[in-house]
């Protein structure tokens, strides 16, 4: 079912710089990411959904409606900020129920409506803790659970792990992607991470420049990314120039590679994923088409793996090798890649 719809969005600011337009279409219960480096555009993407930046031209719909004339309080639209927001002189019960009693509902509604989120976002036994005596886990807990309280249609997250500490962030993660599962509530998110992106998100929009550079799922932004730009973005790949010789097959300075995929390239680039590249000894392998030599450069150990950066031709390739045999630096070795792995790119 569709959900929240972006068309043709633009904002524009004093100094007659503008992002967009962005367009984005999200089905209802779903979440996305919108992902980008600093000054891609999307913070304020969020802000223009949540009402809170203004909107030069284009529409916002939910469920069909538009709601990109209304005020920021009556979109049905909740928003956590990156710093959280939290009311310091207040308890955990106090903040999340500020907005419940601002609007001046009844006790017993605020008292149900506190003991239900609270249990979702397992705050029940902090209740009467400040802020002050919260980590930064339970402080963003806090945060959603404030904004869920209020029963928004759409939930928007700015950089919701980005304050917290790397051994919090994935158990966070998927605290919030079971939280939004199971409200099923139509929720964006904003982040410069791309595994984050990756790790929660049902959509991915990769954003630069004001614009979206492609949405899709997960899998279709990391493996089949639309151009050069979205590729060197996402991180992980390796991106090879070379021509297209009369038998269709790609000529670099290492070799020949061939593709099952058939993109239309124009400017003669393919992708190839770190962890799709294989290592063996030079001896155990047949240099040909989609094999070619290389030599070890450097290796690092990253846990569950090698990562190896390897010189093959022109090329400095970047190789995540899973298996037990370790490789020296220095040593010539036989790289491989299957034909679904190579990946033709466009610059644009």
């Amino acid at each position: 079912m569709q959900g929240l719809v972006l068309k043709n969005l633009v904002t524009e600011f004093d100094n007659k710089e503008k992002i967009g337009p962005v367009s984005l279409t999200l089905d209802k219960g779903k979440m996305l990411s919108l992902l980008g480096g600093s000054g891609s555009g999307k913070t304020t993407t969020l802000r223009m959904i949540a009402g809170l930046a203004p909107v030069a031209s284009g529409q916002i719909l939910f469920e069909g409606n538009e709601i990109s004339h209304l005020p920021p309080q009556k979109r049905g639209v909740g928003m956590v900020f990156q710093n959280f927001g939290l009311f310091p002189h207040m308890t955990v019960r106090d903040n999340i129920t500020f907005g419940l009693r601002m609007a001046k509902k009844p006790a017993d509604f605020i008292n149900q409506k506190f003991e239900w989120i609270a249990e979702k976002t397992r705050l029940l036994e902090l209740s009467d803790r400040y802020s002050s005596q919260l980590s930064g886990g339970q402080k963003q807990r806090v945060a959603l659970a404030r904004t869920l309280v209020m029963d928004p249609d759409i939930l928007l997250l700015d950089e919701p792990l980005s304050n917290l500490d790397a051994n919090l962030r994935e158990d966070m993660g998927r605290f919030i992607r079971g939280l939004q599962q199971d409200l099923n509530i139509t929720t964006v998110f904003v982040t410069h991470d791309q595994e984050e992106a990756l790790m929660l998100a049902d959509e991915v929009a990769v954003m630069d420049g004001g614009e979206v550079l492609q949405q899709g799922s997960p899998e279709d932004i990391y493996k089949r990314p639309i151009n050069e730009g979205v590729a060197r973005f996402i991180g992980g790949s390796n991106i090879i120039s070379g021509k297209i010789d009369s038998s269709g097959e790609f000529v670099f300075s290492a070799g020949k590679l061939k593709s099952k995929i058939n993109n239309n390239v124009q400017n003669h680039k393919v992708m190839l994923r770190s962890e799709d590249l294989k290592l063996m000894q030079l001896d155990d392998f047949e240099i040909g088409c989609n094999a070619f030599k290389g030599t070890i450069q450097e290796a690092r150990f990253k846990g569950g793996y090698f990562e190896y950066r390897v010189q093959a031709g022109d090329e400095d390739l970047i190789i995540r090798h899973m298996g037990e045999e370790k490789f020296p630096v220095g040593a010539d070795v036989s790289i491989s890649v299957a034909e679904k792995d190579v990946w033709p790119l466009n610059l644009n």
